[in-house]
């Protein structure tokens, strides 16, 4: 859905369109409209939208659709926001048309049908609107309301990427490196995963991070790896924060600090994150980076082995066999503490956590 600042920088140029078209006290209306709303003055706003929707403009129409699907100004209302969407697609608008398209698909004032949702995705796409076109190529992924087609996907997100729309590139990227739809190209996915992470787009400075760290597709750099890991982990990714960590602890692509390993660690562990909640029991049972405390490295490794599919069979293994060798040597008191703090740990968000 487009946001209310695009909204209005949608609707000042369609006063300048009305100017030409509807003539100049016509578009004078609608300027004050564009004017009120970004003003926040939404209720001036909606009675020059009307106004002008009532002349039949296309682009008033959406705006009143955008009102009510934000409940801007009006009570929230997906049903009426369907409607003015609709009386503005069927003019052509690819704006509404993607929107009709994103309610229809998500079942939100409209019956949920993903037929019609495609149809006017479809219509908005071949105007060359890049929401659109990554919305078709999600149907197209999924195969809802049109056949699964990887290749009708990857074209759709390459239209939109073109364009600058970030989360095309990131999913082009993704098709690119494993050859669905499109010849895998690794070298071309690095490019793209750049792109979108360039515009900030966590998963994508993951993905870099990844391969810069395998050398995957492009030259093998731990160091630049790091610094995609590290922005990741800034913005409270918990992959990131693990792989930031174990760089860390291994001294990969930076100075190796035990310290600095722990903490990020925890950042994840905190998040639910089962590799980082193993690695951090470790460092407690051996005291690396942090002191030796088997009451914390217990229950770290329960609570890993309470998400046991977040693990590789692997690492459940490991963790099993650690939490076993601590049983062994922790006095009674000390492992019903560590029990009852693995019972009572909630995971919590990256927005949440303790800074």
């Amino acid at each position: 859905m487009a946001r209310p600042d695009r909204l209005a920088a949608l609707i000042g140029a369609a006063a300048m369109l009305a100017a030409a078209c509807f003539g100049a006290a016509q578009a004078e209306t609608l300027d004050d409209a564009v004017a009120a709303y970004r003003a926040g003055d939404y209720a001036t706003a909606r009675q020059g939208f009307l106004d002008a929707a009532g002349r039949g403009d296309a682009y008033a129409e959406f705006a009143l659709g955008t009102m009510y699907e934000k409940g801007l100004g009006v009570l929230q209302n997906d049903a009426r926001a369907a409607r003015w969407f609709r009386r503005s697609a069927e003019q052509g608008n690819a704006y509404a048309q993607n929107n009709l398209g994103v309610l229809y698909r998500d079942g939100r004032g409209v019956r949920q049908n993903f037929v019609y949702a495609a149809r006017w995705l479809r219509r908005a796409a071949e105007q060359g609107n890049a929401h659109a076109q990554n919305n078709l190529a999600n149907l197209y992924l999924a195969g809802r309301g049109v056949p699964p087609d990887y290749r009708e996907a990857a074209a759709w997100y390459r239209s939109a990427a073109e364009q600058g729309f970030v989360h095309s590139q990131y999913n082009f990227a993704v098709m690119l490196r494993h050859g669905r739809g499109i010849p895998p190209d690794r070298a071309e996915a690095a490019t793209w995963f750049r792109r979108a992470a360039g515009q900030g787009h966590v998963p994508a400075m993951v993905n870099l991070g990844n391969m810069y760290r395998r050398g995957e597709g492009i030259d093998r750099n731990p160091s630049e790896a790091a610094n995609w890991y590290r922005a990741a982990a800034d913005k409270g990714d918990p992959r990131a924060q693990t792989a930031l960590g174990a760089m860390y602890r291994d001294g990969e692509g930076v100075a190796g600090d035990p310290v600095e390993a722990a903490r990020w660690f925890r950042r994840a562990a905190e998040q639910g994150k089962g590799g980082a909640q193993v690695f951090l029991a470790f460092m407690y049972e051996a005291g690396k980076g942090v002191g030796r405390d088997p009451v914390e490295a217990h229950k770290w490794y329960a609570v890993a082995l309470s998400r046991a599919e977040s693990l590789t069979p692997t690492m459940r293994a490991y963790a099993l066999e650690a939490r076993a060798r601590l049983e062994r040597r922790m006095r009674t008191g000390e492992l019903d503490r560590a029990r009852r703090l693995a019972h009572n740990w909630e995971p919590r968000t990256a927005a949440d956590r303790v800074r």
